[in-house]
């Protein structure tokens, strides 16, 4: 099959010199990509922004990559970057002819492939809750227009958890596969103990939604602890520059704002826990949470408890939003080896039996192949 997967800001994953910043989205679109190359069975395009000092086509790791232009910020000249993006997508969907178009995350690109698509299948995959509960259409009123137009005519969408197929039965009259996220699980020989874990670790955007402000006072707290934090932002904010200023005053804070991927994921193993504290509207299943259970990393969760994985499959703790619970919390977490150890257990089983990647690329073979036969 000629899969085309969509993913505008998932360059960096492949060539860490990028300065391009992603999330979790761009995580689970760049391990199905390779994945999906890596069985020989699949022709696999990956269209992600330009930036001028790499090649506008290269292949890495099996994967062909097509540079398109960035959605600059200027306001005034939006219409312009977007009949500009529309142009050159029309060419390259002609020129590639695909079977498959995938994309996830809602976006003015939901529409605009959807509409373009001509004999191809589109599926989008939803990427956070916001995406099928209503509250996008807040947050950008004109672009969900046409990111709705894409959801309603898609040939099929992809569900993270029942909550978000739920949400777009509800709301949108659809129904959704439920496909899980994608990791390569590594040997249980690596899991490490307790004894040999360090720290206490929280990995993300800066960002409203991701709270981090909330890590840094459960730090402040527990000052004979010790606390990692890798926070990614592409630009300067009010948020970035509060939060790098109260880092600073944490003396058992070490703060990694520029960490490549590679070097993040070699946290996990060594965390005594992740912590999250985002708020649960702003995430779907997320991608740092199935990074550190493939460790046997437990799971500290201040809110995010969607379709009660945490809680239901004993995989760490919730707190349920109470910040004053998630404070107080942490030590008997830490202090009870015998539940520590058994949600260490209970979390690799959980990622090594619902998210090896071998059975989830066979998942969307499955789906790609039936939507092909459709036609």
């Amino acid at each position: 099959m000629r899969i085309l997967i969509y993913c505008r800001r998932g360059y960096k994953l492949f060539n860490p010199d990028s300065n391009i910043v992603f999330g979790g989205a761009e995580v689970e679109l760049y391990n199905l990509a390779v994945a999906l190359a890596h069985n020989g069975r699949n022709s696999i395009y990956f269209l992600c922004e330009k930036e001028p000092r790499f090649p506008f086509h290269e292949t890495r790791l099996g994967v062909r990559m097509i540079r398109i232009q960035p959605l600059r910020p200027n306001v005034f000249l939006k219409p312009y970057y977007f009949l500009q993006l529309l142009l050159e997508t029309y060419v390259l969907l002609k020129r590639l002819q695909p079977d498959i178009i995938f994309q996830a995350t809602a976006a003015f690109e939901t529409g605009l492939l959807c509409s373009l698509k001509g004999s191809s299948s589109f599926v989008y995959r939803i990427e956070n809750d916001w995406d099928v509960n209503g509250d996008f259409r807040k947050y950008k009123p004109l672009v969900s227009k046409v990111y709705e137009m894409g959801l309603r005519k898609a040939d099929a969408v992809v569900a993270q958890t029942v909550y978000q197929k739920e949400l777009l039965h509800r709301n949108y009259h659809r129904d959704a596969w439920i496909i899980p996220n994608a990791q390569v699980i590594p040997s249980p020989n690596t899991i490490r103990p307790f004894s040999e874990r360090k720290y206490l670790l929280w990995v993300g955007r800066v960002t409203f939604m991701k709270r981090p402000e909330l890590f840094l006072e459960l730090a402040s707290r527990h000052p004979h602890r010790s606390f990692v934090m890798v926070a990614a932002f592409d630009h300067s904010s009010e948020i970035v520059s509060s939060l790098l200023s109260r880092a600073a005053s944490l003396p058992n804070l070490r703060l990694f704002t520029c960490l490549p991927w590679d070097h993040t994921a070699a946290l996990y193993p060594e965390a005594q826990a992740l912590v999250m504290t985002s708020r649960p509207e702003g995430e779907g299943y997320p991608n740092v949470m199935l990074e550190a259970m493939k460790y046997g990393t437990p799971i500290y969760s201040l809110a995010w408890n969607r379709d009660e994985t945490i809680t239901k499959h004993g995989l760490g703790v919730c707190c349920h939003d109470r910040p004053e619970v998630f404070f107080q919390s942490l030590e008997p977490l830490l202090r009870d080896q015998a539940s520590w150890k058994a949600y260490s257990q209970n979390a690799y089983q959980y990622a090594s039996s619902r998210h090896n990647i071998d059975s989830i690329t066979r998942i969307y073979e499955q789906l790609f192949q039936s939507l092909r036969h459709r036609y």
